[in-house]
């Protein structure tokens, strides 16, 4: 998608930034709406016992008991989840895909 330089300074204050510099930072945003993307397509087993997954930490492993997260995405959100939890999880999606 295309957005003129112009039509954004109408809309927003972009001080002292060049086009180039803001269409950085618009693919950058871009990227990471696409790896949030991913994140949210790798479900969770609704019965999953975080306790049987190692290398999760107590903490993580009781607040993902507790909130039950349907995708990676919600869990990554999940207060107390650090993201080697997250990669723990994701490690462990990807061990025992069925």
């Amino acid at each position: 998608m295309e957005i003129s330089f112009n039509w954004l300074k109408k809309y927003i204050n972009l001080g002292d930034l060049t086009a180039e510099e803001v269409a950085a930072i618009l693919t950058d945003i871009g990227l990471e709406v696409e790896d949030f993307r991913k994140m949210e397509s790798h479900k969770l087993p609704a019965d999953l016992d975080y306790s049987n997954i190692h290398g999760l930490r107590l903490e993580a492993r009781q607040k993902l008991a507790q909130i039950r997260p349907r995708n990676l995405g919600q869990a990554s959100r999940v207060s107390g989840v650090s993201p080697a939890d997250v990669a723990v999880l994701l490690i462990w999606l990807e061990q025992n895909k069925n």
